[in-house]
């Protein structure tokens, strides 16, 4: 059997600029704690049950010494947001490519990864992972509606020691609503002959909870041959019991899209919403079954298990090509256990699991058949140690074992196998030098084995990527006034990436990611709210051939802006603006090309509630801007582009009978 792994001990380099931040935040903090220092009572905390990223439990929540934004369903309202996507547009720090801009074909990313960003980013339902452990394929998130959201928990930074690989850039958790009894039904019309219709229901009965929902979702969008029709079915089945609650889940979907493709530039200037070919589409069956169960086992342990089965059956066409097939199946199981303790300092919280995935697939084309199977083995231990009752230590390690199988057609006609195995440690500290002020410092390592296909689009077998993140950060909580800064800096060595002009995936030389994030949020008035967040990034590879080049298709500032006012008997009003600065093109390794302009839109929404109705209008790229949605180098040295939407409209009207 080969083995596919190298020692990857990249060099921890702490700038000046970090270690005068640490500097100062450990001065004042030491001062802060002499001044007020007394004698700490006996206390258990009680803490917010939406934070999920201490524990990957929503039942025993905690912190973790890092980044965080919540977006609340208040906020997820206010916005008129109809998909994932677009609630995710207004976060300064996230980067999207959404590439027929109607959120079906999204790709995420956080802290400087571009044409990667799929495989650095982790998104999660209820702490349960989206992303597909064993190709490159985006995380889908076309099958989670927006009423069913609670709320989102971004999490900065990465968190591989808890989530596992992948949770390099940072770490989104979808949390769900709990049903409540009712039903709803949502009907949507807008711009490029958008339809939507949801249907909602949930029922609880003694012990039992029951909650059903279908969504259709049918448009032309805005370029030539880029139809798209959604039919999605999700069922939740749930039982109280003695001890705590267990569950079944089952999620639907069929999706048929057009694929316009790209455009080269000249003919990207002629007609941005032209389609590079007519014949290209993916049509795709999606499945998935889920159950679990959460289990109170004394008074300091809590067991959460949950078992998951994946199937998807595409068939596509793509560059004009012959159709090709692919079936994919997935099947994990993670249990863990989580211990509290009450101390006189407050709680000490123990978090330890397993991740355990097995996943294969098979894609069959006129070329020949590629298939694969992976399977990923993990243990992960996590303490969250309460020093004070004001200072709290994070510290994890993490083991994870991958197994692989291959064959390609191109580079491996006779299969390959290969072991890749890596173990993680992070460390942490979070300070609360007052009632209102926050600090944290925290190293934490991450990792990520390339996936089946990434080995078979590559000449040689690939090695693992390795990185540290290093992060400290403030957070101000006032009465009316929120303010969170953050500076950070991730070294990467091996870090896989696609190259299109070459059509190979690779190893990089090193990377490094230096960045500072702003967010503040103020509640100016009963009626008025508004919110800015600043997003740096200085992303660049600093060793080999591409020295002191940045890493493509990664801005170095992202910009959001929103004001929310609330007009009483008129409903309320909410204004963002969101600018991403200038970027190479993805592939544009040695940054020969001109970097693509500055995109910014203006999104505005007005929603108002009628006894039981509600009426939603939001309009998108209010003042008609030609932006960019992705771009990437082509093989001829050329620039192949998607063209982001124009000015757009959704007015959704929303039902619920007694």
């Amino acid at each position: 059997m080969n083995s596919f792994i190298r020692a990857a001990t990249p060099k921890l380099r702490i700038s000046a600029v970090i270690t005068s931040l640490v500097t100062v935040t450990l001065v004042a903090a030491a001062s802060v704690t002499y001044a007020n220092q007394t004698e700490p009572e006996p206390v258990i905390e009680s803490l917010p049950d939406l934070m999920v990223s201490a524990t990957r439990s929503t039942s025993l929540p905690g912190l973790i010494a890092a980044s965080k934004i919540i977006i609340d369903r208040e906020q997820i309202e206010l916005s008129g947001a109809s998909n994932v996507a677009e609630v995710l547009s207004s976060v300064a720090g996230v980067q999207l490519q959404d590439l027929f801009g109607n959120g079906a074909s999204v790709t995420v990313g956080m802290r400087g990864f571009g044409g990667n960003a799929a495989m650095n980013s982790l998104i999660m339902i209820d702490g349960r992972r989206l992303n597909n452990s064993f190709d490159i394929g985006p995380a889908r998130l076309t099958g989670i509606s927006v009423d069913q959201i609670e709320a989102i928990e971004i999490i900065s930074g990465s968190a591989g020691v808890l989530f596992g690989e992948g949770a390099v850039g940072g770490v989104i958790n979808i949390i769900t609503r709990n049903s409540t009894d009712g039903a709803t039904i949502d009907v949507g019309l807008g711009s490029h002959s958008n339809q939507r219709l949801r249907v909602s229901f949930a029922k609880r009965a003694g012990d039992w909870d029951l909650s059903v929902g279908a969504e259709k979702h049918e448009a032309d969008n805005y370029r030539d041959y880029n139809d798209i029709e959604i039919s999605t079915v999700d069922l939740e089945v749930g039982r109280t019991i003695d001890l705590g609650r267990v569950w079944f889940e089952l999620s639907s979907s069929d999706e048929f899209q057009q694929l316009p493709g790209a455009l080269i530039t000249t003919a990207y200037a002629a007609d941005r919403n032209a389609s590079s070919n007519s014949t290209d589409y993916l049509d795709g069956e999606y499945r998935a079954y889920r159950a679990g169960a959460s289990i109170t086992l004394n008074k300091q342990w809590h067991l959460e298990v949950d078992l998951t089965k994946r199937f998807d059956d595409i068939t596509a066409v793509q560059g004009g090509s012959s159709p090709f097939s692919q079936e994919r199946n997935q099947s994990s199981i993670n249990p863990r256990v989580i211990g509290q303790f009450g101390q006189s300092t407050g709680n000490l919280t123990v978090t330890a699991g397993l991740d355990y995935d097995d996943a294969g697939y098979v894609l069959g084309s006129s070329f020949g058949v590629d298939q694969g199977n992976q399977n990923v083995s993990s243990a992960y231990l996590q303490v969250l140690v309460p020093v004070t009752s004001d200072l709290k230590l994070h510290t994890g390690i993490r083991n994870s074992k991958f197994d692989s199988e291959i064959v390609s057609a191109f580079n491996y006609p006779t299969g390959a196998s290969n072991e890749d195995s890596f173990s993680l440690l992070s460390l942490g500290v979070d300070w609360m030098l007052t009632d209102s002020v926050r600090v944290f410092l925290r190293r934490a390592e991450n990792a990520r084995a390339a996936k089946l296909d990434e080995h078979t689009t590559s000449t040689v077998l690939l090695d693992h990527q390795f990185g540290v993140s290093l992060e400290t950060g403030l957070h101000i909580s006032l009465s009316q006034t929120v303010v969170d800064i953050s500076y950070y800096e991730i070294d990467l060595t091996n870090e896989i990436f696609f190259d299109a002009a070459s059509y190979v995936n690779v190893n990089l030389d090193t990377s490094k990611r230096v960045g500072a994030d702003l967010a503040i949020l103020s509640q100016l008035s009963p009626a008025i709210s508004v919110n800015f967040q600043l997003s740096l990034v200085d992303a660049t590879f600093d060793s080999g051939t591409y020295v002191d080049k940045q890493i493509p298709f990664v801005a170095r500032q992202n910009i959001s802006a929103g004001l929310s006012y609330r007009l009483a008997d008129a409903g309320s009003l909410h204004f963002e603006w969101l600018e991403t600065g200038k970027r190479f093109a993805a592939s544009d390794f040695d940054n020969s090309n001109e970097k693509l302009k500055s995109q910014n839109q203006i999104n505005v929404t007005w929603r108002r509630k009628i006894q039981r109705f509600t009426v939603e209008t939001r309009i998108n790229n209010l003042m008609d801007r030609d932006n960019v949605a992705f771009a990437t180098e082509t093989s001829g040295g050329d620039i192949g582009f998607y063209a982001a939407p124009t000015r757009n409209f959704l007015v959704t009207v929303s039902y619920q009978p007694e």
